[in-house]
């Protein structure tokens, strides 16, 4: 045994319950439409469990009233759609400009960044300010900061995909894997970046585990990577590795085999196949289904390896869509 061990030895996710939302999104306080009431009502319409309002943070500056921000105003807006559907939780956060094509959003904290700051500032920014960072439909400019690791001390999920169906929306997989490959860790996530009055129409969402839905828990589950990014609002996602699930970090030191177990359920797409990728986005072990079924499971082994490295599943479906989950990590 070389991961963390946990209560039930037979399921390692027999804690946890899955909850489903949306990171990224705005309303008429900045570039999208509709008020945060709004947003936070259709979420709760369309059976989502959480919402993660990030409106601008150029907009959010701007005074509502007299000795009032709307960063202020949004912030009790929100204490008070809390208090109100106490079965749904909504969190504020921030769109930050950190290069003039890469954008991150801030979630977690008590303030909002009032003016532009360095790329040398933000990691010291948002770690005074107990957030967490998360880079934004990367793109080819996620290379501003393949580099600068120190950054990922403070930034700690990316997304792998962004958009709202049947809007604009694209995977961004080959950034994911980049990072991850140059020592990265980061919690995959799906972003809507709703603009439109249409918070959770689509089905692309972050899932995650949490023991119970409240706000210190979702941000501890952003932080430790324990989410997986899925484009059905129904997909079950369990990828163990020698218990250790998405998020935890396993020892090679006293490790000779890694055990995977992957269960795919879903009770509205059929699960069309299991991939496990690894370092230079290969493929170790998949499982086709002969006929696409509501689960799929893949167990297998493999020698540990005496290197740095990450290993993911990336669950495909009916219709072309698919789920990739946060790593579990191999550390020498």
């Amino acid at each position: 045994m070389c991961s963390k061990k946990r209560k039930n030895s037979k399921n390692p996710y027999s804690n946890y319950k899955i909850f489903y939302g949306i990171p990224h999104c705005h309303t008429s306080i900045s570039t999208g439409r509709g008020s945060t009431k709004e947003a936070v009502e259709h979420a709760i319409k369309n059976n989502l469990d959480y919402l993660i309002i990030t409106d601008h943070n150029v907009y959010l500056n701007k005074s509502y009233k007299k000795d009032k921000s709307y960063w202020k105003f949004q912030k009790d807006q929100i204490y008070k759609l809390n208090k109100k559907y106490k079965k749904f939780l909504t969190i504020m956060g921030f769109e930050y400009k950190l290069y003039p094509k890469l954008d991150i959003n801030i979630i977690g904290t008590k303030e909002c960044i009032s003016e532009k700051i360095s790329v040398k500032d933000i990691e010291t920014w948002i770690k005074d300010n107990k957030g967490i960072g998360i880079i934004n439909h990367p793109g080819s400019y996620v290379d501003k900061i393949k580099k600068k690791l120190n950054l990922n001390k403070v930034i700690r999920c990316i997304e792998v995909g962004n958009g709202s169906p049947p809007h604009k929306y694209r995977r961004y997989y080959h950034q994911y894997f980049k990072l991850l490959d140059l020592g990265w860790k980061l919690a995959a996530i799906n972003g809507q970046d709703n603009h439109r009055k249409n918070w959770g129409d689509a089905e692309n969402l972050t899932a995650v585990f949490l023991k119970k839905l409240n706000c210190k828990s979702l941000l501890e589950c952003y932080g430790k990577g324990r989410t997986y990014s899925t484009e059905s609002k129904t997909l079950k996602i369990y990828f163990s590795v020698n218990q250790a699930i998405v998020g935890d970090t396993i020892s090679s030191k006293d490790c000779n085999k890694l055990n995977f177990k992957i269960i795919a359920t879903d009770d509205k797409y059929l699960v069309k196949a299991i991939k496990i990728i690894t370092k230079d986005s290969f493929i170790v072990n998949e499982k086709i289904a002969d006929i696409p079924k509501h689960t799929l499971n893949l167990i297998f082994s493999i020698d540990c390896p005496n290197i740095n490295t990450w290993y993911v599943a990336n669950v495909l479906l009916e219709n072309n869509l698919e789920a990739i989950t946060s790593p579990i990590y191999i550390r020498v």
